[in-house]
C-alpha cells in the first residue's frame, strides 16, 4: 500500500508550476512572477513572499498568488524537511488557492489555468501530507488530481509548462512498476507511459524559457543520478541549474554530488567542503537544527553533504577511518534534525561495513552490514549488504564507485 501510495505522490506531487492564461499573458504579471521564483530557487524566500504577496493583492480572486505563497513555504520545507510550523500556513494557502480557482471551471476561457491550478494544488498538498507521512491524507489530495490531470496531458503544445507534467507523467509511469512490481495492477488506471518520450518532455521543458523550466532540470538531475544511472547527464544538467542559481546551496550539494558520481573528486570535494565551511560559521551549528528560516545552510541538508564527504574520503583518498567520521557526522546531523528514517543514514551503515572490511575488521563489517539489514530505508543497500555479509567487499574490486 505505502508503494501505491508513494507512487501516486511522485506522479502528481513534482508539478509545482502553473500555466499562462489570462493574467499569465500579462507581461508584467509573468515578469513579477518569474522575479518572485527566482527569488524562491535562490532561497530568498522572504523576498518572494513579498512579490507572491503583492500579486495575492493586486489578483485576490485568482488562484495564482495564494498557490505561488504555498509553493514558496513549501520549499522551505523541502529543503530543511522538519518545519512542522510551516505546515499549516502552506496547506492553508492551498486551499485558498483551491477555492479561488473553483468559480474558473464555468468559464471556457479559463479552462486552461483551471485545470493547471487544480492539479497543482492538490499535487502540492499531496506532497506537504508526504513529507509529514501522513499518508492517508497524500492519498486523499492525489486521488483528487486525477482528473484535472487526465487532462493536462491532452494539453500538450498549447503551453510549454505541460511538456514538464508530460514528461514526468510518461517517466515514472513506464518505469516505477519495474523498481515495484507490486503497484503493476494499480496501473491500469492511468494511461500508458513512454519512458523515452517521458525525458524528451522534460529535456525540452527545461530547455525553453518557462514557468517550469527550472522545475523540470531540477527533476532531471535526480533522474539522471539517482534513478537510470546517467552521471554525465546528470552533471550537465546540474551544473546547468547552479550557474543558474549559485545562491541555492541545495543545488550547490547536488553539483558536489554529481561532480563526485563523474569521478571528479578534487572538483566535488571543493564544492562540499565550501559548504561545510559555511555551516560551521553558523553560531550552534553543532547542537541546534539550522532551517531555512535562518539560514542557506540547514542541517537536514548536511546529512547529505557528509555522507557524500565520507564517500570522497573512501573513493578519492582511501582514508576509511576519516570516512567514518563523515559517516557519524552525517548521523549526528540526522540526530540534530530529528530524522529518524532516510536513505543516507542506511547508506552510512553499510558503507561503514565497507569501510571495516578495508580495515580488516570483517567481523564489526559484518555487524554495519547487517545492521544496515535492520533498517527501514535501505532498499538502495540491502542486496549489496546481503552480499558483502558472506564475503568482504575491497575497494580495490569496486568496477563503479559511481553508482551512488
Amino acid at each position: 500500500m505505502k508503494q501505491f501510495i508513494t507512487l501516486i505522490i511522485i506522479l502528481f506531487s513534482f508539478y509545482h508550476t502553473f500555466s499562462q492564461v489570462h493574467v499569465f499573458t500579462d507581461p508584467a504579471y509573468r515578469a513579477e512572477a518569474e522575479k518572485g521564483l527566482d527569488l524562491t530557487y535562490s532561497m530568498d524566500f522572504d523576498k518572494a513572499d513579498a512579490v507572491f504577496l503583492k500579486l495575492k493583492n493586486k489578483y485576490p480572486d485568482h488562484p495564482a498568488g495564494y498557490f505561488l505563497l504555498g509553493f514558496n513555504r513549501y520549499w522551505q520545507i523541502y529543503m530543511s524537511d522538519t518545519m512542522k510550523e510551516l505546515y499549516p500556513e502552506a496547506l492553508n494557502y492551498l486551499e485558498t488557492a483551491l477555492k479561488k480557482n473553483e468559480p474558473l471551471e464555468d468559464d471556457p476561457s479559463y479552462y486552461q489555468e483551471f485545470v493547471f491550478f487544480e492539479f497543482m494544488s492538490h499535487a502540492l498538498m499531496a506532497r506537504l501530507y508526504s513529507l509529514q507521512k501522513s499518508w492517508m491524507s497524500a492519498v486523499n489530495s492525489a486521488r483528487k488530481i486525477i482528473s484535472p490531470m487526465k487532462k493536462s496531458l491532452k494539453l500538450v503544445g498549447e503551453a510549454p509548462e505541460f511538456y514538464f507534467i508530460a514528461g514526468m507523467y510518461n517517466y515514472y509511469v513506464a518505469t516505477y512498476h519495474k523498481a515495484y512490481p507490486v503497484v503493476r495492477p494499480f496501473l491500469v488506471f492511468f494511461p500508458d507511459g513512454d519512458e523515452a518520450l517521458g525525458l524528451e518532455q522534460m529535456e525540452k521543458a527545461g530547455s525553453i524559457k518557462n514557468i517550469t523550466q527550472h522545475e523540470a532540470t531540477f527533476f532531471l538531475i535526480y533522474i539522471y543520478l539517482d534513478e537510470i544511472n546517467q552521471p554525465a547527464k546528470g552533471l550537465r544538467t546540474t551544473a546547468s541549474l547552479y550557474r543558474e542559481f549559485p545562491k541555492n546551496t541545495w543545488i550547490k550539494v547536488d553539483y558536489g554530488r554529481a561532480l563526485y558520481k563523474n569521478k571528479k573528486y578534487e572538483e566535488g570535494y571543493k564544492i562540499l567542503s565550501e559548504v561545510e565551511s559555511d555551516f560551521q560559521s553558523i553560531p550552534g551549528h553543532s547542537t541546534k537544527n539550522i532551517t531555512t528560516l535562518t539560514s542557506r545552510y540547514p542541517t537536514f541538508m548536511m546529512i547529505k553533504v557528509y555522507h557524500y564527504m565520507g564517500l570522497l574520503a573512501m573513493y578519492k583518498d582511501h582514508d576509511f577511518r576519516k570516512a567514518m567520521d563523515y559517516f557519524e557526522l552525517s548521523n549526528k546531523m540526522a540526530r540534530i534534525a530529528d530524522v529518524e528514517q532516510d536513505n543516507y543514514l542506511a547508506g552510512n551503515e553499510y558503507y561503514k561495513g565497507v569501510c571495516f572490511d578495508n580495515l580488516s575488521q570483517r567481523e564489526k563489517a559484518i555487524a554495519a552490514y547487517k545492521k544496515t539489514l535492520d533498517m527501514e530505508e535501505n532498499s538502495m543497500y540491502k542486496d549489496d549488504a546481503k552480499k558483502y555479509i558472506k564475503s568482504p567487499h575491497l575497494i580495490s574490486q569496486e568496477t563503479n564507485s559511481s553508482s551512488r
